[in-house]
C-alpha cells in the first residue's frame, strides 16, 4: 500500500484509515481522495480535513469521511477513500 506523491516540494504519504483517525485526533491534517483517482491529478485535488478548523468544531473523523464519501465517491472515481498525510507530520 506504499503510495506517495509530491506537490510543490511537499511529500504526501498514504496511510490507512485507522492511522488517519489517530492523526486526525492529534490535530494533524488528513487529505482524502477517491480510490480510483491518480495523484497528482489535474482534475481533482485531495480534500484536507483537520480537527481544529472552524467548520470542524465538534465534528468527528468519521463524520468527515461519510460526508466526503457521499458527495465525492461514485462508480467512475471509486467508492473507497485513500488517506494521505504530509511526511513531516507522520
Amino acid at each position: 500500500m506504499h503510495e506517495e506523491y509530491q506537490e510543490k516540494g511537499v511529500t504526501y504519504i498514504r496511510i490507512n484509515k485507522t492511522k488517519a483517525r489517530v492523526k486526525y485526533n492529534e490535530g494533524k491534517t488528513i487529505y482524502l481522495i477517491q480510490d480510483m483517482m491518480r495523484l497528482p491529478n489535474a482534475w481533482k485535488k485531495p480534500c484536507p480535513i483537520h480537527k481544529d478548523g472552524l467548520s470542524s468544531i465538534g465534528r468527528e473523523f468519521d463524520d468527515h469521511v461519510k460526508d466526503f464519501q457521499y458527495y465525492n465517491c461514485d462508480s467512475q472515481r471509486g467508492h473507497g477513500i485513500k488517506y494521505f498525510i504530509k511526511q513531516e507530520e507522520l
